[in-house]
């Protein structure tokens, strides 16, 4: 596999996104085996150009790479950090402030689990401000409807950036 050395070495944080390019209809999950396969060869080469870097898993299905990228470097887990839900987690932040009209600096509101379609969003958690969610009387307020389709816009969002440009990352 091709790690270019010379931007690499001795760097103190790599973001791994090498990856098979998800197709529309196919889930997180079914990228795995390849993606999987792909961290093996590709982890070994950055420990030996960068061995002291902390290791940004980007890749889908991030939660399982982040795994096989620790076992294959043997490093700590604080070594090997993945992106988990943390995108989703903003976006459901984003569309709760969108739809309640109140910035989305003060919505605090977690989506967990897998990131992908297991993954749940934490509603007894969500606040705006210091107001539980389910406390917020206002003319925006949400519904159960309004909560499961915010929650589905969550959950698929990649499939609707697949389906407009083909892929989920910067394409050259």
């Amino acid at each position: 596999m091709f790690v270019p050395e010379a931007r690499l070495d001795g760097s103190d944080v790599i973001v791994v996104t090498a990856g098979a390019k998800q197709k529309p209809g196919q889930t997180r999950i079914d990228l795995a085996e390849t993606n999987a396969n792909i961290c093996r060869r590709l982890i070994p080469d950055l420990l030996r150009v960068a061995p002291d870097a902390i290791l940004l898993i980007v890749t889908n299905p991030v939660d399982v790479l982040t795994y096989v990228s620790l076992q294959v470097s043997g490093f700590d887990s604080g070594r090997v950090i993945g992106s988990g839900t943390v995108l989703d987690s903003s976006h459901f932040r984003f569309l709760l402030a969108q739809h309640c009209r109140v910035a989305v600096q003060n919505v605090h509101a977690y989506i967990a689990g897998e990131h992908g379609d297991s993954e749940i969003p934490l509603w007894s958690s969500a606040t705006i401000g210091n107001v539980p969610l389910r406390e917020w009387i206002h003319p925006n307020h949400l519904t159960g409807e309004d909560r499961d389709a915010i929650f589905e816009s969550v959950r698929t969002s990649a499939d609707r950036v697949i389906a407009g440009k083909g892929a989920t990352s910067y394409v050259f």
